[in-house]
């Protein structure tokens, strides 16, 4: 499965649209590259992260399901189980999250898609640090590293 456990892939392709509807409404939504995307096999998404629509916004352009690794503090009352059900994985900041890594590895080596902004944080969008487990999730996993610039949403 290309999604985490106790994921409802149903339920994950109706977020996709609804991200991916409001947004193009509000916004003047250009994907370019969409083709680049590989449409099988374990891809590392890595973006920079400059406000909150970035996450959503590429969770429903994306032409594959994606779980990002998504902050812990997001996965509190209905928004957390929401996330959770739409396979997301929780992460906690600042550190190794083994057990976060370990359900992402699982998704990659089943051919899933990964989305991580690797910064840990929302900047500027110019990505002035980054952490390693992106890195490490590609090289552990063999899976291929997509990196995505996000424009226009700081």
């Amino acid at each position: 499965m290309t999604l985490p456990g106790g994921s409802l892939p149903w339920l994950t392709d109706l977020g996709r649209w609804i991200a991916r509807v409001p947004y193009a409404w509000q916004f003047r939504i250009r994907v370019h590259g969409r083709d680049r995307v590989p449409l099988s096999g374990g891809v590392v998404v890595v973006a920079n992260h400059s406000s909150m629509a970035d996450g959503p916004i590429l969770f429903g352009v994306l032409p594959r399901r994606v779980t990002f690794l998504i902050k812990q503090e997001m996965f509190n009352g209905v928004v957390g189980y929401l996330l959770g059900k739409i396979g997301q994985i929780s992460v906690k900041r600042g550190e190794a999250d083994r057990t976060a890594l370990i359900s992402a590895l699982s998704v990659l080596k089943a051919g899933g898609v990964i989305g991580i902004f690797p910064e840990g944080t929302r900047g500027d969008g110019g990505v002035a640090s980054a952490q390693n487990g992106a890195a490490w999730l590609a090289k552990t996993s063999g899976a291929m590293v997509l990196p995505i610039a996000c424009r226009g949403t700081y």
